[in-house]
């Protein structure tokens, strides 16, 4: 017997007109595993501004030597290019001279730009500045892209809402070098990291933002621990409340889920 199909044009035998198939009767129906990978990439955002704020604190405390910061910069860069060398193949040596030279580009330009940024908010008051930063990062994460189709998805102004924060905290480091470092991580976390995010979970591995957010959750949760205690603790609660509570309660209120699907339901284009 043919299977049953969501259409309204044609007669179905040994079917019902009324008949829905279970399949399309209550879609989008998501497992504890959808709604935890999900708000994984929340995470993985979120963790990458602690991440922020965590290399701001060593660098503008001179924890970090100069030679490691220099290892950053160009080893960074490097392993970047090694993964987009390994997924496009053939393709990407067509494009490595243009990769280089804006490389090279936006090292130049940041390097002239940064004493001028850190400069820049100096007459400001200092908790102004990272209550600033916090409300800029809050609107960032409201405009990131999380794999959902909504009109007040906008990456670019995401992307530019977080560099914003950055050059506010740019404005208390104590040199130039330090301002040049710090804006050159602010760039590569915000606008080169989620690129190379989006680049491995298409070509390797669609729960990436997972395994990122672990890794850089260990390394803020260390630097807590070691820092702060009570701040680690709340970083714990909230790690454990967005990865764990959320995705219960989101699972269990599907239950109360009551729009029905059927060969009723206006077409829409894929």
């Amino acid at each position: 017997m043919p299977g049953w199909r969501k259409i309204l044009y044609q007669k179905q035998k040994n079917y019902p007109d009324n008949y829905t198939s279970k399949r399309y009767f209550l879609e989008n129906i998501y497992s504890f595993n959808d709604a935890f990978f999900g708000v994984s990439r929340f995470t993985f955002q979120l963790n990458i501004i602690f991440l922020f704020y965590v290399g701001h604190y060593y660098i503008i405390n001179n924890l970090l030597s100069l030679n490691f910061l220099i290892t950053l910069n160009v080893g960074i860069p490097i392993l970047a290019t090694l993964i987009y060398w390994i997924g496009e193949g053939k393709n990407f040596t067509k494009h490595l001279v243009d990769v280089i030279t804006q490389a090279l580009f936006c090292c130049c330009l940041t390097y002239a730009v940064s004493p001028i940024l850190r400069t820049l908010g100096r007459e400001i008051d200092t908790d102004s500045v990272y209550i600033a930063s916090g409300i800029f990062f809050c609107f960032s994460l409201i405009f990131h892209d999380f794999g959902l189709s909504s009109t007040i998805v906008n990456m670019n102004f995401s992307t530019n809402i977080s560099l914003a924060a950055s050059i506010l905290l740019i404005s208390r480091v104590n040199s130039n070098a330090d301002s040049y470092f710090l804006l050159v991580l602010s760039y590569g976390l915000f606008n080169t990291f989620p690129n190379i995010n989006l680049f491995i979970t298409e070509h390797f591995q669609s729960n990436f933002p997972f395994f990122a957010s672990s890794i850089i959750s260990t390394i803020i949760s260390i630097f807590l621990y070691n820092t702060y205690f009570p701040l680690f603790v709340s970083y714990i609660f909230l790690n454990i409340f967005l990865l764990l509570i959320i995705p219960a309660v989101f699972v269990n209120m599907q239950r109360f889920k009551n729009v029905i699907h059927g060969p009723w339901d206006e077409a829409t284009v894929k």
